[in-house]
């Protein structure tokens, strides 16, 4: 399905860098909490290293941890699932597919939505599973992929409510040079810098 114009909503995306725990008073600590400060009553463990440009995360029913990866230089992105078999907290078996640049990842019932710059995709996706049960289906495509490329989204009621960055800083008459003043209206607005809303469904 190809973009049309929609809304026009500022959105920042989020990187999700750390999950803190709240525990029971009886409960020990880690001495070293992952390396953090953290308040009293509150741990911190490492359950997964060596992730190369983790982004946003979902975690599945049974626990898993579904992450997507940013491609960086000759560092293949797509989406990573970390699982816990064994109860000590960190992460001991793990499943990746994709070599496309992601920056979102969502899982709704039976499928997990995901996107690769200029698409939004969808795999079917079976409880417990380390991959998709087949290729994806791709929602929406053509999306802009100057500029800031990360297309951050949720899903809701059936709808797809993607977040599209500038292809500019911040729509200056010169990008990114001080003092320069910004263009107003700001062309960039008829397809980017804002929010899009789509039909979370294949067409």
């Amino acid at each position: 399905m190809k973009r049309p114009a929609a809304l026009a909503l500022v959105a920042a995306a989020v990187l999700v860098a750390a999950a803190f725990t709240r525990i029971d008073r009886t409960t020990a600590c880690p001495s070293e909490n992952a390396g953090l400060k953290l308040p009293s009553g509150f741990c911190a463990t490492l359950f997964a290293d060596s992730l190369s440009s983790p982004r946003h995360i979902v975690v599945a029913p049974n626990g898993d941890v579904i992450v997507a990866i940013q491609s960086r230089q000759t560092v293949p992105g797509g989406v990573a699932v970390l699982r816990d078999v064994n109860g000590d907290g960190r992460a001991d078996q793990r499943g990746r597919f994709g070599s496309f640049s992601a920056t979102e990842v969502r899982l709704l019932g039976n499928y997990l939505y995901t996107e690769t710059t200029s698409s939004i995709l969808r795999f079917a996706w079976k409880p417990g599973a380390l991959e998709p049960s087949g290729p994806a289906d791709t929602i929406v495509s053509g999306l802009p992929i100057m500029g800031h490329q990360a297309k951050t989204f949720v899903v809701y009621n059936g709808q797809l409510i993607v977040n599209q960055g500038s292809k500019t800083n911040a729509c200056q008459e010169k990008d990114r040079a001080k003092e320069s003043k910004g263009i107003d209206p700001c062309p960039e607005l008829a397809e980017r810098a804002g929010m899009w809303r789509y039909s979370a469904e294949r067409k």
